[in-house]
């Protein structure tokens, strides 16, 4: 039976007052000024949760005397990208914001970029989540993506434009999937209605997740052009890429079994036998042997229903 029709409703938090920040934050370093900086005079105040950040990033928090305004939740262990995310929400609800900015703490949002998105958020009935463009802060005019899409059929998400040239080729293809956690709007009645990120995942995969349950509860999640971030991508794992790998095996392994179709689900699990079968041999090597690792934990935590943060790829 289709669920029962649900109320127009029209999110409209046009005041940059209303919009308050949230930036999960681990290990940023010298990138998370810029990222604040860019917000001043876009948002009411900024939360930024610090994931028990090992760098300097505790001590520039502390000297930071804004603008903008700066709430800081200090974790005293990493929790996860959805976790602090949460988190931050929560903090940003409690203080009345009509909406939320996530952002990733390697995205810096252009001039304007904040009020292109709030104005999306109000344009059109049951909008949910508004999602940035994001372009590489390294290559100029290349595009990270263009809000997110997905193959239920080969259990399978990402985002569109990605490495393509920056040429305005999605700005009349407003609706997609899902909203990039790295730079989106989230309307509050959206976040009461759908809920918070679901923190199993830890890192990768929530926000699509969010998106698909979104979708199932009437909400639709527009793609804004004229809303630029520039994106550094992957900052978070640079340094270690097995833990990206980890997470990534799990987590699509996840995401099949809780949104793909049987034969999107096969698809995923056909891959993941065939990246399985590989890492004998890469275990021999000292330089492959942790990314082997991680595969074959991530497809073993998968069948036994270990998730949020894994034992080894925290």
């Amino acid at each position: 039976m289709p669920p029962p029709p649900k109320p127009t409703v029209r999110a409209a938090p046009t005041p940059a007052r209303a919009v308050v920040a949230v930036v999960p934050a681990w290990n940023p370093g010298e990138r998370l000024p810029a990222v604040l900086e860019a917000l001043a005079g876009q948002v009411g105040q900024v939360v930024v949760v610090d994931n028990a950040s090992d760098d300097d990033t505790p001590r520039r928090l502390a000297a930071w005397r804004g603008p903008p305004a700066v709430d800081v939740i200090r974790n005293p262990d990493n929790r996860g990208y959805a976790a602090a995310v949460n988190q931050g929400i929560a903090r940003a609800l409690a203080r009345g914001a009509a909406a939320v900015l996530v952002l990733n703490d390697d995205a810096v949002v252009t001039p304007g970029a904040v009020a292109v998105l709030s104005a999306a958020l109000g344009a059109a009935p049951r909008t949910g989540a508004v999602t940035a463009r994001l372009v590489y802060a390294d290559r100029p005019g290349v595009l990270f993506g263009a809000g997110g899409t997905v193959d239920l059929g080969r259990g399978w998400a990402w985002l569109r434009g990605s490495g393509e040239a920056d040429a305005g080729q999605y700005d009349d293809r407003p609706w997609v999937d899902y909203p990039s956690g790295a730079a989106s709007l989230l309307a509050r009645e959206a976040l009461a209605d759908v809920g918070m990120l679901d923190e199993a995942w830890y890192l990768y995969f929530e926000d699509v997740d969010w998106g698909l349950r979104a979708g199932r509860r009437g909400w639709r999640v527009r793609y804004a052009a004229g809303a630029a971030v520039h994106h550094v991508g992957s900052a978070g794992t640079a340094r270690d890429p097995a833990r990206r790998r980890y997470y990534n095996v799990r987590n699509r392994l996840r995401f099949a079994a809780l949104h793909a179709t049987a034969a999107g689900r096969a698809w995923v699990w056909l891959a993941a036998l065939g990246l399985l079968a590989k890492q004998p041999l890469r275990l021999l090597s000292p330089s492959r042997r942790r990314d082997a690792a991680a595969v074959l934990c991530g497809v073993l935590d998968h069948v036994r229903g270990r998730y949020g943060r894994g034992a080894r790829f925290g």
